[in-house]
């Protein structure tokens, strides 16, 4: 309280108040008002501020948790006793690190024969092999390979000339094989009539190809496969292997070769092939074949002739590639998913367990109506482009076909197979 008590001057004190709410006392109006002129006036002497202060609003209430557990224990750790370790060169019997030097299994070894056979020995063109310095051919181990990659023996020594030289394919990403973007939707495409006179056969059923029924993949039949390419409404798509192996048995696998560079002499990298083994057929492409059908087929969207149809590529990753262990050109389904991998050395493959699936291999998909499968089947058959090599080259503007033969996949929706041809 003050020590000195101040003169209060007279004051008025005015208090705005709702209708709703019941008017205080006149005294305590009063007792308010003279309290903030005491706090504006100037004062030399002490006062008391304090007021009474409520701490029931900290007391715990019986509602209030708490929320506390044991501290996980530690499980013991057995500490390393450094007595139990014997000291260096202490010979110990009962360790079970002592073995002796008859019981232990004989090591495996190569004698190098293929190295020296192929470092050693040159070959000729007409399959005639020179003589080495060393050594002697006699000597040497033959060369193995399959009956169809061995040339005539020679007449010296008996040996077998090694395996023809293939072309190598290329086992890197292709996710720059073609210009982005990579995806085309139906989006805004302005359709044409389709030209049912130049596209359906001259002769028999609309659903054959080349005069050949397709062959369903169950589940679906003849009749359900016929039904969903009558179906107005469905949606379906091609897909062209680039490189791998399809899941389908039926279908034809694929491979690329590696990108040739500038002024570079190697003309054999830019021909695409289609290897033939028996009855099992390998496209070969190259970097350019795929880039000019991607055009091909983005200009055939943009007609609109075959209805609304979109574009898709598709690239495997590294870590999933069938090929990526494979250094060349295979020669049947079975070796595009191989390891180069045999007691001499080779660079022949032998087969692996991994089954083929979708995700495992680079392809185009290319999605349409279902009443128009066949008809761009016929237009896929039909594609062609031409190469051109270098002057001294007698091949000229070949056209090649990549898509003619070979045996491709039709999906549905979901991407199940359902029918080849």
């Amino acid at each position: 309280m003050d020590k000195n008590p101040r003169h209060v001057p007279d004051y008025i004190v005015h208090n705005y108040s709702g209708d709703d709410h019941e008017p205080p006392l006149t005294a305590d109006l009063l007792e308010s008002g003279r309290k903030i002129l005491l706090g504006a006036l100037p004062s030399r002497g002490w006062r008391n501020i304090s007021e009474e202060f409520d701490d029931s609003i900290f007391r715990p209430r019986a509602d209030q948790l708490e929320f506390s557990l044991n501290p996980p224990r530690v499980p013991e750790c057995i500490a390393w006793n450094a007595e139990t370790v014997p000291e260096w060169g202490v010979f110990g019997e009962d360790t079970g690190e002592v073995s002796c030097t008859d019981e232990l299994e004989e090591f495996y070894c190569t004698d190098f024969s293929d190295i020296l056979l192929r470092r050693g020995t040159t070959f000729c063109r007409t399959g005639e092999a020179k003589e080495p310095s060393t050594p002697p051919l006699s000597d040497l181990t033959p060369h193995v390979g399959t009956a169809s990659q061995r040339d005539r023996t020679c007449e010296d020594d008996g040996l077998q000339v090694p395996p023809t030289k293939r072309r190598r394919i290329d086992t890197g990403s292709l996710w720059k094989a073609i210009p982005q973007p990579h995806i085309y939707t139906t989006f805004g495409l302005r359709l044409k009539p389709v030209p049912q006179a130049i596209l359906a056969p001259s002769h028999g059923d609309a659903h054959t190809f080349r005069g050949v029924k397709p062959r369903a993949i169950p589940p679906y039949n003849e009749d359900s496969m016929r039904e969903y390419l009558e179906d107005p409404y469905a949606r379906c798509a091609w897909i062209v292997p680039l490189r791998g192996i399809l899941p389908w048995p039926e279908c034809t696998s694929a491979s690329i070769l590696p990108e040739i560079q500038e002024n570079s002499d190697n003309t054999g990298s830019r021909i695409p092939t289609l290897v033939t083994e028996g009855s099992s057929l390998s496209m070969v492409w190259t970097h350019e074949a795929i880039r000019l059908l991607w055009k091909f087929l983005i200009d055939l969207r943009s007609a609109g002739r075959l209805g609304p149809i979109g574009l898709s590529f598709h690239t495997a990753p590294m870590m999933r590639i069938g090929v990526s262990t494979a250094t060349t050109v295979p020669q049947n389904r079975q070796s595009l998913d191989l390891r180069p991998t045999t007691e001499q050395g080779t660079n022949v493959g032998t087969q692996t367990a991994i089954q083929p699936n979708v995700h495992s291999v680079d392809y185009l998909k290319v999605y349409h109506d279902a009443t128009q499968a066949m008809q761009l089947r016929r237009v896929l058959d039909a594609w062609s482009y031409s190469y051109v090599l270098g002057e001294d080259n007698m091949k000229k503007g070949c056209k090649v076909r990549m898509l003619k033969g070979v045996n491709l996949v039709l999906v549905d929706e979901s991407s199940q197979g359902i029918l080849t041809c």
